[in-house]
Protein backbone atom coordinates (compact mmCIF):
# COMPACT_ATOMS: atom_id res chain seq x y z
CA UNK A 1 0.00 0.00 0.00
CA UNK A 2 2.80 2.62 0.67
CA UNK A 3 4.39 1.54 -2.47
CA UNK A 4 1.23 2.59 -4.14
CA UNK A 5 1.62 5.72 -2.77
CA UNK A 6 5.06 6.27 -3.68
CA UNK A 7 4.18 5.63 -6.98
CA UNK A 8 0.91 8.01 -7.37
CA UNK A 9 2.89 11.15 -5.58
CA UNK A 10 5.83 9.95 -7.96
CA UNK A 11 3.48 10.46 -11.07
CA UNK A 12 1.88 13.14 -9.81
CA UNK A 13 5.14 15.16 -9.12
CA UNK A 14 6.00 14.65 -12.34
CA UNK A 15 3.06 15.87 -13.99
CA UNK A 16 3.12 19.13 -11.81
CA UNK A 17 7.44 19.45 -13.42
CA UNK A 18 5.43 18.78 -16.44
CA UNK A 19 2.50 21.02 -16.85
CA UNK A 20 5.13 23.69 -15.01
CA UNK A 21 7.70 23.09 -18.03
CA UNK A 22 5.03 23.23 -20.57
CA UNK A 23 3.68 26.84 -19.12
CA UNK A 24 6.65 27.93 -19.14
CA UNK A 25 7.19 27.16 -23.31
CA UNK A 26 3.85 28.43 -24.20
CA UNK A 27 3.93 31.56 -21.90
CA UNK A 28 7.54 32.79 -20.64
CA UNK A 29 9.01 31.36 -23.92
CA UNK A 30 9.78 34.98 -25.55
CA UNK A 31 13.34 34.70 -26.63
CA UNK A 32 15.33 32.62 -29.86
CA UNK A 33 15.14 29.24 -29.21
CA UNK A 34 17.23 26.04 -31.33
CA UNK A 35 15.11 23.50 -32.67
CA UNK A 36 15.81 20.50 -34.24
CA UNK A 37 15.09 19.87 -38.05
CA UNK A 38 14.41 16.41 -37.87
CA UNK A 39 14.32 15.45 -41.44
CA UNK A 40 18.06 16.97 -41.66
CA UNK A 41 19.60 16.77 -38.13
CA UNK A 42 20.34 20.28 -38.34
CA UNK A 43 19.92 22.84 -35.69
CA UNK A 44 17.58 25.67 -36.99
CA UNK A 45 17.59 28.75 -34.56
CA UNK A 46 14.21 29.95 -34.72
CA UNK A 47 13.17 33.60 -33.42
CA UNK A 48 9.78 33.94 -31.69
CA UNK A 49 8.66 37.43 -31.90
CA UNK A 50 8.35 39.73 -28.42
CA UNK A 51 5.49 41.96 -28.96
CA UNK A 52 7.28 44.63 -26.44
CA UNK A 53 10.69 44.40 -27.85
CA UNK A 54 10.78 45.31 -31.77
CA UNK A 55 14.67 45.11 -32.13
CA UNK A 56 15.96 43.33 -35.33
CA UNK A 57 13.47 41.39 -34.12
CA UNK A 58 11.73 39.36 -37.59
CA UNK A 59 8.23 38.88 -38.04
CA UNK A 60 7.60 34.93 -38.52
CA UNK A 61 5.77 34.52 -41.84
CA UNK A 62 1.81 32.81 -41.18
CA UNK A 63 3.69 29.50 -42.37
CA UNK A 64 6.10 29.26 -39.81
CA UNK A 65 3.46 30.80 -37.21
CA UNK A 66 0.90 28.12 -37.89
CA UNK A 67 4.02 25.63 -37.80
CA UNK A 68 4.91 26.44 -34.26
CA UNK A 69 1.95 26.83 -32.97
CA UNK A 70 1.36 23.46 -34.71
CA UNK A 71 4.48 21.85 -32.76
CA UNK A 72 3.36 23.71 -29.42
CA UNK A 73 -0.60 22.22 -29.30
CA UNK A 74 1.05 18.99 -30.03
CA UNK A 75 3.71 18.64 -27.08
CA UNK A 76 0.97 20.13 -24.72
CA UNK A 77 -1.79 17.56 -26.28
CA UNK A 78 0.82 14.67 -26.00
CA UNK A 79 1.98 14.73 -22.61
CA UNK A 80 -1.88 15.60 -21.25
CA UNK A 81 -2.84 12.97 -23.32
CA UNK A 82 -0.25 10.26 -22.17
CA UNK A 83 -0.31 11.31 -18.78
CA UNK A 84 -2.90 9.54 -16.65
CA UNK A 85 -3.12 7.54 -13.40
CA UNK A 86 -5.36 4.53 -13.83
CA UNK A 87 -6.69 5.44 -17.17
CA UNK A 88 -7.75 7.78 -19.59
CA UNK A 89 -10.84 8.80 -17.92
CA UNK A 90 -13.33 10.95 -19.00
CA UNK A 91 -12.15 13.92 -16.14
CA UNK A 92 -9.06 13.57 -17.98
CA UNK A 93 -10.42 14.52 -21.45
CA UNK A 94 -12.57 17.33 -20.16
CA UNK A 95 -9.38 18.93 -18.87
CA UNK A 96 -8.17 18.64 -22.72
CA UNK A 97 -11.19 19.70 -24.37
CA UNK A 98 -10.16 23.42 -25.29
CA UNK A 99 -7.27 21.21 -27.20
CA UNK A 100 -9.69 19.12 -29.48
CA UNK A 101 -11.92 19.44 -32.11
CA UNK A 102 -15.56 18.44 -31.26
CA UNK A 103 -14.99 15.06 -33.34
CA UNK A 104 -12.24 14.25 -31.16
CA UNK A 105 -13.38 14.83 -27.76
CA UNK A 106 -17.01 13.20 -28.36
CA UNK A 107 -15.32 9.77 -29.81
CA UNK A 108 -12.09 9.91 -26.93
CA UNK A 109 -15.09 10.73 -24.53
CA UNK A 110 -17.08 7.97 -25.64
CA UNK A 111 -13.99 5.45 -25.72
CA UNK A 112 -12.45 6.79 -22.06
CA UNK A 113 -11.68 3.62 -19.97
CA UNK A 114 -12.05 3.14 -16.49
CA UNK A 115 -9.71 3.70 -13.40
CA UNK A 116 -7.13 0.80 -13.28
CA UNK A 117 -5.35 0.32 -9.48
CA UNK A 118 -2.11 1.01 -9.21
CA UNK A 119 -0.99 1.89 -12.67
CA UNK A 120 0.15 5.41 -13.34
CA UNK A 121 1.49 6.17 -16.72
CA UNK A 122 3.83 9.35 -17.52
CA UNK A 123 4.54 10.72 -21.05
CA UNK A 124 7.43 13.03 -22.09
CA UNK A 125 7.64 14.17 -25.37
CA UNK A 126 11.35 14.15 -26.99
CA UNK A 127 10.64 15.88 -30.10
CA UNK A 128 8.30 16.77 -33.11
CA UNK A 129 7.95 17.01 -36.47
CA UNK A 130 5.71 18.42 -38.89
CA UNK A 131 4.96 16.21 -41.77
CA UNK A 132 2.25 18.61 -42.99
CA UNK A 133 0.90 21.84 -42.88
CA UNK A 134 -1.94 23.28 -44.96
CA UNK A 135 -2.27 26.92 -44.24
CA UNK A 136 -5.26 27.75 -41.95
CA UNK A 137 -6.65 24.27 -42.69
CA UNK A 138 -4.61 21.14 -41.83
CA UNK A 139 -1.67 19.64 -39.97
CA UNK A 140 0.04 16.61 -39.10
CA UNK A 141 2.34 16.72 -36.57
CA UNK A 142 4.40 13.42 -35.44
CA UNK A 143 5.97 13.57 -31.59
CA UNK A 144 8.20 11.11 -30.27
CA UNK A 145 7.36 10.39 -26.63
CA UNK A 146 9.01 8.03 -23.71
CA UNK A 147 6.59 6.88 -21.60
CA UNK A 148 7.19 5.27 -18.13
CA UNK A 149 5.07 3.13 -16.53
CA UNK A 150 4.38 2.73 -12.87
CA UNK A 151 3.08 -0.57 -11.33
CA UNK A 152 4.87 -3.88 -11.07
CA UNK A 153 6.47 -3.55 -14.54
CA UNK A 154 8.21 -0.10 -14.32
CA UNK A 155 8.30 -0.17 -17.93
CA UNK A 156 9.78 2.46 -20.00
CA UNK A 157 8.97 2.70 -23.91
CA UNK A 158 9.21 5.07 -26.69
CA UNK A 159 6.13 5.51 -28.67
CA UNK A 160 5.34 8.11 -31.71
CA UNK A 161 2.19 9.66 -31.46
CA UNK A 162 0.72 10.78 -34.78
CA UNK A 163 -1.84 13.82 -34.60
CA UNK A 164 -3.97 15.17 -36.89
CA UNK A 165 -5.05 19.01 -36.56
CA UNK A 166 -7.69 20.87 -38.15
CA UNK A 167 -7.23 24.79 -37.32
CA UNK A 168 -10.89 26.48 -36.17
CA UNK A 169 -11.71 29.71 -34.95
CA UNK A 170 -7.63 30.67 -35.88
CA UNK A 171 -6.58 28.41 -33.56
CA UNK A 172 -5.11 24.20 -34.26
CA UNK A 173 -7.31 21.78 -32.39
CA UNK A 174 -5.98 17.75 -32.67
CA UNK A 175 -8.58 15.82 -34.48
CA UNK A 176 -7.27 12.31 -34.25
CA UNK A 177 -4.75 11.07 -32.08
CA UNK A 178 -3.24 7.80 -33.00
CA UNK A 179 -0.18 6.22 -31.25
CA UNK A 180 2.39 3.80 -32.74
CA UNK A 181 3.87 0.52 -31.73
CA UNK A 182 5.83 0.70 -28.73
CA UNK A 183 9.28 0.00 -28.17
CA UNK A 184 11.48 -1.10 -25.01
CA UNK A 185 13.46 1.25 -23.96
CA UNK A 186 15.39 -1.79 -22.69
CA UNK A 187 16.14 -2.98 -26.26
CA UNK A 188 17.95 0.39 -27.07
Amino acid sequence: MQRNKLIIFGVLAALIIAVGITAYLVIGNDTATPTTNTTTNQNVNTNIVNATNSTNTPELTAEEQQRNDAQRLATIFSERYGTYTGALTQANLLAMKDLMSDSMYASAFKNAGTTQEGVAISTQVLSTAVESLKLNATAVVKVSTIRNQSDDTNQSVTQDLTLRMVQKDDAWKVDSAQWGVAKSTDSM
